[in-house]
């Protein structure tokens, strides 16, 4: 692989790129299959692949998820969030069967959704998303709202979440958690959300 913008791409996405990024580095996709035949690429998906040589890293389930909801536009839609988010802070205890993503209300993807993904759509706001493991993820104080608002995992795992939460300085108190703007607009969750601090 000696195309250095490619690589740069990659590198900043677990070894993952798109054909549309392979295309902006000027890899024709005429030569997308040759690569791929040669054992430089591995083709992860349509439209995306993977450098065949790069180290595996943590999570590159999440990148390949997160890579598969971009837009028209080549960029990534879904934030991973709920449960899957508590997991990836290691919040509490729970352990999703799925992976949870949060995608912008319009979201809209031609082919089907992953079997593995359940889809939450609702427009985030930008101080609510953070990037881990170069994805992006709710914030602590978001994904608690969001679990609360859900309610389908046990009232231990959520107490669980938010002392937890508050002990590792992800929030800096639990009364903060009341002052997100999201609860302004929603007085009946706003008392569900107090009920649990």
């Amino acid at each position: 692989m000696e195309n250095k913008a490619l690589f740069e791409i990659a590198d900043n996405q677990q070894g993952f790129f798109t054909a549309k990024q392979a295309i902006k580095c000027g890899i024709s996709s005429k030569n997308h299959a040759y690569f791929v035949k040669t054992g430089k690429w591995n083709k992860e998906g349509r439209g995306l692949y993977r450098l065949l040589n790069y180290p595996i890293v943590e999570r590159p389930d999440l990148m390949r998820l997160y890579l598969w909801s971009r837009n028209s536009h080549d960029i990534p839609q879904g934030v991973f969030s709920h449960s899957t988010a508590l997991m990836l802070y290691d919040l509490s205890d729970v352990m999703p069967e799925k992976i949870h993503m949060t995608v912008p209300e319009n979201f809209k993807r031609r082919s089907k959704i992953p079997e593995i993904l359940q889809i939450h759509k609702k427009n985030l706001l930008k101080e609510d998303i953070q990037y881990y493991l170069n994805v992006k993820v709710t914030k602590p104080l978001r994904t608690i709202i969001d679990i609360i608002e859900e309610n389908v995992i046990s009232k231990e795992l959520i107490y669980q979440a938010i002392e937890a939460s508050v002990s590792k300085g992800l929030i800096i108190s639990k009364n903060k958690i009341l002052d997100h703007p999201y609860l302004n607009d929603n007085q009946k969750l706003k008392k569900r959300v107090e009920n649990f601090l």
